[in-house]
């Protein structure tokens, strides 16, 4: 592809013309492989689980339900003992959820995590969560939670 140029004064003729040549031919291949790119991109960054908001729980709160939006419970144990009522294992989409004791007063007042229904928390009904600063993961399984 040439380019001419169209103000040609003070200009000497060899630099009257000037050559463009692309790095790959414009063809209707690398149109698709580019849109296919970007569809791939476009899946796989909805494919990424949201920013981690952590969910501050408190005795006030007790029991308190886990939402479907719920990452990361950060559970204040300091004005007493707190019951986590979790959600059934098939509704959470297969998106783990970590409990932490985030003042180090479970040893004092526990933290019980509770199953929803039939399901089963590591084949418990209640699991308890009872050293100061320990946090558990509760990954969903057919039948209830696995804690990882």
């Amino acid at each position: 592809m040439s380019v001419v140029r169209t103000d040609l004064r003070d200009t000497r003729p060899s630099a009257r013309e000037i050559t463009y040549s692309p790095v790959a031919p414009l063809t209707a291949r690398n149109v698709q492989n580019a849109i296919e790119q970007v569809q791939a991109e476009i899946v796989a960054n909805a494919l990424k689980p949201p920013a981690i908001v952590p969910t501050l729980v408190n005795f006030a709160m007790s029991p308190y339900t886990v939402l479907a939006t719920d990452y990361l419970l950060l559970v204040d144990t300091a004005g007493g003992a707190i019951t986590i009522n979790m959600m059934a294992a098939s509704a959470r989409s297969n998106l783990p959820i970590e409990v932490k004791d985030s003042t180090g007063h479970a040893q004092a007042n526990p933290i019980s995590v509770v199953r929803n229904g039939a399901d089963t928390i590591d084949g418990l009904t209640t699991y308890p969560i009872a050293s100061d600063f320990d946090a558990k993961t509760f990954k969903p399984e057919t039948g209830g939670y696995a804690v990882i």
